[in-house]
């Protein structure tokens, strides 16, 4: 499970690294909060991050929130830390 701070109607997508003061990924997406169309986004950001297919990313706490926890199915601690490490 992943703790993620989501920032829509950003002007570039990707995770751009920690927040340290919520303990969570920051994740900037395009895609405006109205109609699920930023947790699309948000999936498609994880998906092509950790090298998994779209589906295999699911919000399962805070659809409506920034504040997110979510589970990618097939990535490990490990992966986590070295992608996330990679945008600092």
């Amino acid at each position: 499970m992943l703790r993620l701070h989501v920032k829509p109607g950003a002007g570039a997508e990707g995770i751009v690294g920690t927040d340290p003061w919520r303990g969570a990924i920051v994740v900037q997406v395009r895609a405006r909060a109205q109609r699920g169309e930023a947790n699309s986004a948000v999936s498609g950001v994880l998906a092509a991050a950790f090298g998994v297919r779209p589906r295999d990313v699911s919000i399962e706490h805070g659809a409506t929130s920034r504040e997110k926890t979510v589970r990618v199915v097939g990535v490990d601690a490990a992966m986590v830390r070295r992608i996330v490490g990679a945008t600092r």
